[in-house]
């Protein structure tokens, strides 16, 4: 059975360093805070879980105008 873990643990480290990190530990997935209020360099969570050796279970994704999504107009995509 695999196991997964939320990619922030309350420690200021580096995107890179929990991800290894969480590895050690011995997690095979991790859910990512894919949001900016972290680190401005979000996006690339998901290439550093998988440099780690990790799979991207989910992702939580930023939520401000997320009602967006169901809107049939360029805002649905510019979230």
């Amino acid at each position: 059975m695999n196991s997964a873990i939320v990619d922030w643990f309350g420690y200021n480290l580096t995107p890179h360093e929990r991800m290894r990190f969480i590895k050690e530990a011995g997690f095979d997935g991790v859910l990512l805070l894919w949001a900016d209020y972290f680190n401005t360099d979000y996006k690339n969570f998901p290439d550093y879980a998988r440099s780690a050796g990790l799979d991207v279970e989910n992702a939580h994704a930023p939520y401000m105008n997320a009602n967006a999504l169901w809107e049939d107009t360029i805002n649905a995509i510019v979230l």
